[in-house]
């Protein structure tokens, strides 16, 4: 993850979602990578249709936040979710990033707690489409 190439990728991956500044701390070590304002944006894979029964997956790195500090609880009413909806956030620092929902479908429980540690990937709600 320290090469050279690594290291673009990621700060090109930054700089597209508007992400100026990353730090990781692990024990007494600190890594801190800026973004530069010229890096080229990265290209969206083309979206694929859900799979029947599937999960709403963690976009990036953070803390599961079920609510926003100033909008609250997204609303899932009575269980049903339409595509792109906001069904909760994931915090890394001050960055809030939305959890969507990946289609039209009845949300199940959450997979994870409040302040659960994320990784990319890590499934966060059942959703049964429909």
């Amino acid at each position: 993850m320290t090469d050279p190439q690594s290291l673009a990728e990621i700060a090109r991956h930054m700089a597209a979602r508007g992400i100026e500044v990353l730090e990781v701390r692990s024990g007494d070590r600190h890594y801190r990578l800026v973004a530069e304002a010229e890096a080229a944006p990265v290209a969206a894979a083309p979206p694929s249709p859900p799979p029947a029964g599937h999960f709403t997956k963690a976009a990036g790195i953070g803390r599961l936040r079920f609510h926003h500090p100033q909008r609250g609880r997204p609303e899932t009413g009575n269980g049903a979710v339409r595509k792109g909806q906001v069904l909760a956030y994931l915090q890394a620092g001050l960055l809030l990033q939305p959890v969507l929902a990946p289609c039209d479908g009845t949300i199940g429980p959450a997979l994870a707690e409040e302040g659960a540690l994320l990784g990319h990937g890590d499934k966060v709600f059942a959703i049964r489409p429909g």
